[in-house]
C-alpha cells in the first residue's frame, strides 16, 4: 500500500475523499469500526450497530482529542467571561441546540470537579482552565447525540 493510500486510511486525514483506491482483500482500519460495507459483496443496506470499539475510538483517538482542544480554545477565546454562555456555545456548535437546565448544572459541576482534580498538578489557573474546558469538550464530542443524526 502506498503512502497516499495509507494516509486516506487514517484518522490523521482531515480531507474527505469521494473516491479512494481500495484493494479487494484489504479493509479500512477506521471504517471497519463503523460498519464499512464489504467490497466483495453487494450491500443494499448497511447494518447499524453501536459497539464498544466505536466508543473507545471516540474516547481515545488523537483526532477527537485535537478537536476537543480546538473547540475549547475557540470557546475560551469567545468574547464572554461567563461559563454559562460558553457551555451554551458548545452545545450550539456541537448539537445545534441550547443546553437544558439539567445539562447546564451537570456541566458546571463537571468543570468544578475537573478543576479541583487538576489543582495539585497544575497550579497556574489558565492552563488548568484550558484542560478543564478541553475535558468538557471531549465529553461532548464523544456523546451519542454528537455522533448520530436523529
Amino acid at each position: 500500500m502506498s503512502h497516499d493510500e495509507m494516509f486516506v486510511n487514517s484518522l490523521r486525514n482531515r480531507i474527505r475523499a469521494i473516491f479512494a483506491v481500495q484493494k479487494l482483500n484489504e479493509g479500512w482500519d477506521v471504517l471497519n469500526l463503523f460498519d464499512s460495507p464489504d467490497n466483495n459483496q453487494v450491500t443494499g443496506v448497511r447494518p447499524a450497530t453501536t459497539v464498544p470499539t466505536q466508543a473507545l475510538l471516540m474516547l481515545n483517538s488523537d483526532l477527537v482529542m485535537q478537536s476537543a482542544e480546538g473547540l475549547a480554545e475557540r470557546v475560551l477565546t469567545w468574547d464572554t467571561a461567563e461559563d454559562h454562555s460558553r457551555i451554551s456555545r458548545i452545545y450550539q456548535i456541537a448539537f445545534g441546540r441550547d443546553a437544558t437546565a439539567e445539562e447546564m448544572t451537570a456541566n458546571h459541576n463537571f468543570l468544578k470537579t475537573v478543576d479541583a482534580q487538576l489543582m495539585p498538578a497544575i497550579s497556574d489557573a489558565d492552563p488548568r482552565r484550558q484542560q478543564s474546558w478541553t475535558a468538557l469538550c471531549h465529553v461532548v464530542l464523544a456523546t451519542s447525540e454528537f455522533l448520530y443524526l436523529r
